[in-house]
Formats: C-alpha cells, structure tokens, sequence
C-alpha cells in the first residue's frame, strides 16, 4: 500500500494468474487501485512510477489498472508511465420486471461439463468482432487450461451457467450467467447469425431465468464502442451506471 503522509493513495497486489485471466494460469501479473484518484497529479505520478518499480521489481509478466471514468488525471498519470489502454467499458443495471416473453423458435442446451471445451469455442467464434478485447482474452485462456488446469475449469464452471442456443439445429448463439449475482457474463451469436433477432431472444431468456433464480436485478458490461449491443441492452431497461477505464502495463 502506498501513502501520502498516513492518508493512503493506492494498493498493489502482486501474484500469479489466474486473477483477471488475461494470460495463461501462473503468468506473475500485478494488479493496481487508486485509493482516491482525485490526488493531486505530481502524487498520482508518484504511485503509478512506484507501482510499475514495483511491479518490475517483482518481474510480473503485466500489470492491470482499472478505474472509474472521469478520474483523467490518474488515467494519464499511468498512461505516462507506460500503461495503454485495454478498454472502456460501461456497466449496465436493469431492474428485473417480467414477464419475458419468448418469440420461440430457439432452443436452449445447457452446457455439461464435458461439453465445456466446445462451449469455449463456440464462445469465441460468437464473440468474435466485439471491441471488448478483454473477454475474448479470458474465453481463449480458458481454453488454454483444459488438460492443464481442470481444477480451475471445475471451478469455473461451478460459477457460471452457460447455454448453447439453436434454430433448426444449428448453433446461433451462446449465453452465460452467473445467477448468484444476477450477472449476464457473456452473450454472443454467431457471425452468420447476426441481424436476426436472436440476441434479443437470448437476452430475454437470460433475464427470464435470472429472474426465477429470485434475481431482482440484472448487470452487465460491454464496450463503450458497441453502440449496437448498448441499443438492445436500453431497449430491455439497461442504463448505465458507471463507466471503467482499464489500462495494462507489458513487460
């Protein structure tokens, strides 16, 4: 923890993946918090300089920032000190208020654990395009731990419920939820398939069954770019509550 006098400024922790999955299990990353990132800029210098000391003391593969959108100064702060830009995201809230109502024609499989691996690529295909850069990360080590880290899969798995969604036999789409916290992790359709409908559909599912899990609010993330996913997400009574810039430091 870094201090201003005994006021505290930021957090680093210092450990091994997986934390945030943005490289393969057991690759030395840090993580970074600004405690108040409304510090003057020459004190945010400071612990961005010293946070990346640290980091290189450590010999961390990477080192990942995030912060509340707005907080320009420690976004620059870090930016000078060699951090880019992974993304910028918005997360959404709606409050769930069915019914939901299916225009049918899409049946929804929910994914055994054996099918995991077909699961993740099937993600990846339906994900591809998103700006998002993050999550497509994150589904391409995850497939990088079968046969290596099954205990992390099992884990994993554990936490989410997943589903493959089909018209007339073929995969349009994948869903994700994490019903615990009423989170829509990741939906995606296939390329071919887009420009139908079926993301409504399937967003629409995820909220109807979030919903009977005795959710009483669902939320999500998606790039500030994706101006079309945003669209649908207002149009089932998401709004933004905050937005996040995440910047990453490469050794």
């Amino acid at each position: 923890m870094f201090f201003e006098g005994s006021d505290p400024v930021g957090v680093v922790d210092v450990g091994r993946e997986p934390v945030i999955l943005l490289e393969p299990p057991g690759t030395p990353l840090s993580t970074v918090r600004a405690i108040n990132p409304d510090r003057p800029r020459e004190t945010l210098e400071e612990f961005a300089s010293r946070s990346l000391e640290l980091s290189r003391k450590k010999e961390v593969e990477y080192s990942y920032f995030s912060t509340p959108a707005g907080h320009e100064a420690v976004v620059s702060a870090f930016e000078a000190a060699g951090f880019q830009e992974l993304a910028d995201t918005y997360r959404m809230v709606c409050l769930l208020e069915g019914p939901y109502e299916l225009s049918g024609g899409l049946r929804f499989e929910g994914v055994r654990r054996e099918e995991l691996d077909v699961f993740i690529e099937n993600a990846i295909e339906c994900m591809s395009g998103s700006p998002d850069v993050i999550l497509t990360m994150i589904l391409e080590n995850l497939k990088k731990l079968k046969g290596t880290s099954e205990k992390l899969l099992d884990l994993w798995y554990g936490l989410e419920t997943l589903y493959q969604v089909y018209a007339d036999g073929e995969l349009v789409g994948i869903l994700d939820l994490n019903m615990k916290e009423g989170v829509v992790s990741n939906v995606g359709v296939a390329q071919k398939h887009r420009g139908k409908g079926y993301g409504r559909q399937i967003m629409l599912f995820g909220l109807r069954a979030l919903e009977e899990e005795g959710r009483e609010r669902a939320s999500l993330r998606v790039h500030v770019d994706n101006g079309r996913a945003i669209s649908l997400y207002e149009s089932l009574g998401f709004s933004v509550t905050d937005r996040i810039k995440h910047l990453i430091w490469r050794k």
